[in-house]
């Protein structure tokens, strides 16, 4: 029994050793002139003239098509990321309080309802009470282009004794684009594309004993899987902060 306890200290251990805290990488930037800020960068500093630039932000869908995969390989009906990532990109563009207003504008038809509605309730009444509609300098356009399945996988395993581990690690890669429209002339301002991998990782372990007639088995596991969300709101975090500089580089907040 103590020879047991001993291989099950060591499986602990090693199961532990394997699984997370597991290095998630940073996303990129792809195909852009400007660099993002490093960690720990001061903030990007706001106009002097104390401009804030309109913009509207249209809905921000996946056009990729990737569906989730099963544990046998084959495609799930569920997709592999968001079909929706207009509540990330708000908020993140809403985080430069100090540079933009944002104007929704992927519920449009919901706004224009409310409208009409007050116009017959209230018919003449109705610009005085509501004003009038502000409208874009710009439009931020953000769409997941592409989400690449197994762009990188190792594995590894070792057994000495009756006592082995094994380790998988998949890498899947997401790419975010997100460019500046100009609503005075259709002119595309700037455009980004952002990189982010998305890791999984998986470890186990096994221990055979035999002990006279008897004999033990024993297997332990885990796995981790990045969220993808998660990955998805700092590469729209990240392409975001990146247009922002490349705007105050251009001149958008000059009057």
């Amino acid at each position: 029994m103590k020879t047991i306890a001993t291989l099950l200290s060591v499986l602990l251990l090693t199961g532990c050793a394997l699984l997370p805290p597991l290095i998630v990488s940073p996303p990129s930037v792809v195909d852009t002139p400007s660099i993002p800020a490093a960690p720990g960068e001061a903030p990007i500093a706001a106009p002097q003239n104390g401009r804030k630039l309109i913009v509207g932000v249209p809905a921000c869908q996946d056009t990729s098509g990737q569906r989730k995969v099963t544990k046998i390989g084959a495609a799930d009906f569920s997709s592999a990321v968001l079909q929706d990532c207009t509540p990330f990109l708000s908020m993140s563009i809403r985080s430069y309080s100090q540079h933009f207003r944002v104007l929704e504008r992927g519920r449009l038809d919901d706004i224009l309802k409310e409208r009409t509605l007050a116009q017959s309730m209230y018919g003449e009444k109705t610009r005085d009470l509501l004003g009038s509609m502000l409208i874009a300098d710009v439009l931020l356009l953000g769409q997941i282009v592409s989400y690449d399945r197994t762009t990188t996988q190792v594995a590894g395993g070792l057994a000495i004794n009756a006592i082995g581990v094994a380790h998988e690690m998949v890498s899947d890669t997401l790419t975010f684009s997100l460019r500046a429209v100009s609503t005075k002339s259709g002119e595309v301002l700037s455009d980004v594309l952002v990189k982010k991998t998305v890791e999984s990782i998986q470890a186990n372990g096994h221990v055979l004993k035999i002990n006279g007639i008897d004999v033990y088995s024993l297997e332990l596991g885990g796995a981790y899987n990045e969220p993808t969300a998660m990955a998805l709101q700092q590469a729209i975090q990240l392409a975001v902060q990146t247009l922002t500089k490349n705007g105050m580089n251009s001149g958008w907040w000059k009057d």
